[in-house]
């Protein structure tokens, strides 16, 4: 930061230098996306095995759950669930670190949050969802603002008594095309809003045991079914939203958690309760292959689009898995009850929100 102890003039042209570096502390360089020719060139550079290395354990709010990183902006984003048996009443939050110094930037108060999402296509833009008040929320980064709140249910769905929930969103998962969210609700189906206006289109009813995870490909939104609790049994749902109606359903036992995309045609899924991850079509629903993976929770994919980073939450570790090998090549311990898991976009960073530490652990990742 450069500082100007006095002056009298100083020429437009220097003023601008000035503006130019601190715009550069405060931004990482951009990274090119899918589309751009420099791409295959970014993937190539990340093709290392990773190694960690913790460089920082900071204190969050009560039970953190999901964790975020910027494009650009050097920013951690977590959600905080709340509610701690030793503050039963404690409310939930977001909150914004600075990535280099872990020191608390923002907090933005919720009555349970669960989940976050940075905008691809807008990286000003993040959502969450608020689990207590059956809400998600449009957030402005740049100013700290909420754009809008919407609730995932329709006026006449009442609340618990006593509550400000019914449903129990937890993921939310956007359609860029459409410029739709849709939003897996713990207790009752899907919602599904639109982005633009903020407003709730429908609200699909239950369908599933505990949906969770969520991934739109081609008018069918592949669900993760949780299903452990009652009469519930694992499994994956093709729900088609626009006529509400479930398309086909996969029984795979344990409990489907998290889905995230591979390539054009394939998705990754974490199977908590069958302790495996899975290689899976999206056009044909076949699970092509599976691994152990302890209690996988959290999935993220390495940004060089080769190794698989596997929260196993109730043994305390990270697992590291190369999937062109399919194989695993590496396991971690790490803090407890390890939940949210993210990697910068530009590969050289992991985050680990611990829930029971009620912190977060930030990792550089070394390349081999």
């Amino acid at each position: 930061m450069i500082k100007v102890r006095s002056f009298v003039l100083i020429p437009i042209a220097f003023v601008f230098f000035l503006l130019q570096c601190a715009t550069a502390e405060k931004q990482s360089p951009r990274i090119p996306t899918p589309d751009e020719k420099d791409y295959a060139y970014f993937q190539k550079s990340l093709s290392g095995k990773p190694s960690l290395e913790k460089i920082q354990e900071v204190e969050t709010e009560y039970y953190p759950k999901q964790i975020c990183f910027h494009p650009t902006r050097p920013e951690v984003y977590v959600t905080n669930l709340g509610n701690h048996e030793k503050a039963p009443f404690s409310k939930g939050s977001l909150q914004i670190f600075s990535l280099n110094e872990g020191k608390l930037l923002h907090r933005e108060a919720a009555t349970a949050a669960v989940e976050c999402l940075v905008d691809e296509k807008n990286p000003n833009l993040l959502y969450y969802t608020d689990m207590f008040r059956d809400e998600v929320v449009k957030f402005n980064i740049s100013s700290r603002s909420v754009i809008w709140r919407t609730k995932i249910k329709p006026s006449n769905i009442k609340d618990f008594a006593g509550h400000e929930y019914r449903y129990m969103p937890k993921i939310v998962h956007k359609d860029y095309d459409s410029e739709r969210l849709y939003i897996s609700l713990w207790l009752n189906g899907a919602s599904v809003i639109d982005d633009k206006k903020g407003e709730l289109i429908t609200q699909i009813p239950k369908f599933c045991s505990l949906p969770r995870g969520l991934l739109f490909r081609d008018g069918i939104l592949h669900v993760m079914c949780y299903g452990i609790g009652g009469s519930g049994i694992g499994e994956i749902v093709w729900l088609d939203p626009e006529k509400e109606k479930v398309v086909k359903r996969i029984r795979t036992g344990g409990s489907p958690r998290h889905i995230i995309p591979y390539g054009k045609d394939k998705a990754l899924i974490s199977n908590l309760n069958s302790a495996q991850v899975y290689l899976y079509d999206v056009k044909t629903g076949n699970i092509e292959k599976k691994i152990h993976a302890g209690s996988a929770n959290t999935i993220v994919l390495d940004p060089g689009g080769r190794y698989l980073y596997v929260s196993d939450r109730t043994r305390n570790r990270l697992i590291i898995i190369d999937v062109e090998k399919w194989k695993t090549v590496d396991t971690i311990d790490v803090g407890k009850f390890p939940t949210g898991l993210a990697v910068s976009p530009d590969g050289k960073y992991l985050a680990i929100s611990n829930f029971h530490d009620m912190t977060y652990s930030l990792y550089r990742i070394k390349r081999e």
